[in-house]
């Protein structure tokens, strides 16, 4: 009796060993910062601060403005540099903040061409535009996370459907709509939280904390199971803004062991059937300990939704998603159906994967799908010091209901870092057949630690910068200080670089509006 119910969690709850911890804005490292840079021609910018504070602000050769992410309150007292090192390009290249957050910088040498510019604040992650130019630049700081900065969600799920048969295990999973940022570093795993709560199934057994298993009597052969786990549980960070979203369907006990027992996880993944979504009719904003409930109540229509995709290399497997816009900004996705499609699958670099959609659509409705491309035995691998995760999202054409994937980036190759952790060098993302290139290439050094109340690991970006344009080097500004701190405990550190084509205007670049508008990804992640 204990080995057949060891083997149905086992069906349920094993999933590739690279799954993530807790979902958190902070695993998507650019989620808060936010960058607005307007050229010094922008009258209208200065315009608006007369609006706003009737007064017009010094129109210095380059003004900074930096603010918290999470408050919108001025940050005093951040150290801001100009250039490379203290020093240079000029003397005074490096000033503080006052107490409204602000510092103006006027010099010749930075009236033409462009300049790296650096902001360093204790308890935020540092930031750097590489390439920055004259005029006003207003800067958002992430502050770091620490694990009093997480808070749990919790709640019931209600309106599973009824007529599922008894060798099929209903079953539900709660997760934060995906912000566009999210989609930089897809996981699969982030449907999964590595919260764990325990329920009675013939003894204490460990679950995810956002499963839901709504009361149901099943079998496996000839023994009988009773489930019951209707409420949801996971910690998310303080700031996370999205819409609450559960998914519920049912999946096969005995063919789902048989892939899993062959560590077939994508073949598993196929055989879940989603039936039914639900969401919270506006963003959360977790600031506190939250309770809500979510209704099942919009129901999916099975292969509805095609995404088609073209030109995919050699040995590599995807995995596609799709989403619902509830608000139609692009602020954040509802997941509808998750699918994959394994190498051996495609048909000379082609291939399609068909997935649920709302079966009660409106002409107004705005769906996306997210196609990730990658290497599975690399993502399966425990020991691996390296991943890259290729990806693109794309609107679906409401009267065919299709995604059109004509191609992807190429996959970023990790290739050194300097002693001193400050230049990088990586190759680029570029795919010149199918005439894709980034204009956007972000480089985070990223702090991972076990947080053992959050049962999971909290990743912290501790330095982000973000260069416009493509290249495949970024050597970071001196500060006069170490890179990164020394570890502490079981604290781990990686560098990641993100290349993003994306429909934005990046001539005044607002990073965030940049990110929402992302069209292609590409992203590696390396131990250092």
């Amino acid at each position: 009796m204990r080995y057949i119910v060891s083997l149905f969690l086992f069906v349920l709850f094993s999933t590739p060993n690279h799954a993530n911890a807790n979902y958190q804005e902070e695993g998507n490292p650019n989620a808060n910062i936010k960058v607005i840079q307007h050229s010094k021609s922008s009258l209208w910018s200065y315009l608006q601060d007369f609006i706003k504070t009737g007064k017009f602000e010094d129109a210095g050769d380059v003004t900074v403005e930096v603010t918290d992410s999470l408050s919108s309150r001025a940050v005093s007292g951040a150290t801001v540099m100009l250039g490379d090192k203290e020093g240079q390009p000029f003397d005074g290249n490096v000033q503080k903040t006052n107490s409204e957050g602000k510092v103006v910088f006027n010099h010749e040498s930075i009236r033409n061409g462009t300049f790296p510019l650096t902001i360093k604040k204790n308890g935020f992650s540092t930031f750097t535009l590489m390439n920055s130019s004259n005029g006003k630049i207003s800067v958002s700081l992430q502050p770091l996370n620490d694990p009093s900065d997480f808070y749990f969600v919790e709640g019931k799920v209600t309106g599973f459907p009824s007529g599922v048969g008894s060798t099929y295990a209903e079953l539900g999973v709660m997760v934060p709509a995906f912000r566009p940022t999210a989609l930089m570093n897809f996981d699969v795993g982030q449907f999964i939280s590595s919260y764990k709560v325990k329920i009675n199934l013939f003894g204490e057994r460990e679950v995810p904390g956002n499963l839901i298993l709504p009361p149901q009597s099943k079998r496996y052969g000839l023994i009988p199971i009773s489930l019951d786990k209707p409420e949801f549980i996971m910690p998310l960070a303080k700031g996370t803004y999205a819409h609450m979203s559960a998914i519920g369907g049912s999946i096969s006990i005995s063919d789902a062991y048989g892939a899993v027992n062959k560590k077939d996880y994508l073949s598993a993944l196929n055989m879940m059937t989603v039936s039914h979504i639900g969401h919270t009719s506006s963003r959360l904003n977790i600031r506190k300990n939250t309770r809500f409930n979510l209704d099942l109540e919009k129901e999916i229509e099975q292969r509805s939704l095609i995404s088609r995709l073209e030109s995919v290399d050699r040995g590599l497997d995807a995995i596609s998603v799709s989403l619902y816009d509830p608000k139609g900004d692009r602020g954040d996705f509802i997941p509808m159906d998750v699918k994959a499609l394994k190498s051996e699958e495609f048909s000379s670099g082609s291939g399609k994967v068909k997935l649920g959609s709302l079966k009660r659509r409106r002409s107004s409705d705005d769906f996306y799908s997210f196609t990730g491309i990658f290497d599975r035995e690399k993502f399966e691998d425990r020991n691996a010091t390296e991943r890259n995760i290729v990806g693109s999202l794309q609107r679906v054409n409401n009267r065919s209901m299709d995604a059109r994937f004509n191609g992807f980036f190429k996959m970023i190759d990790a290739k050194s870092v300097s002693s001193s952790n400050r230049k990088y060098k990586f190759s680029s993302a570029e795919n010149s057949r199918s005439r894709l290139k980034p204009n956007l290439v972000l480089l985070n050094l990223i702090s991972e630690k076990t947080v053992s109340q959050l049962q999971g690991k909290v990743r912290n970006t501790l330095w982000s910068s973000v260069f416009i344009g493509d290249t495949q080097e970024i050597e970071l500004p001196d500060l006069g200080e170490r890179v990164l701190p020394r570890p502490s405990g079981d604290e781990v550190f990686y560098w990641e670089v993100t290349s993003i084509y994306t429909k934005a205007n990046l001539e005044n670049l607002d990073l965030q509006e940049a990110l929402r508008s992302l069209e292609h990804v590409s992203t590696v992640s390396k131990k250092f």
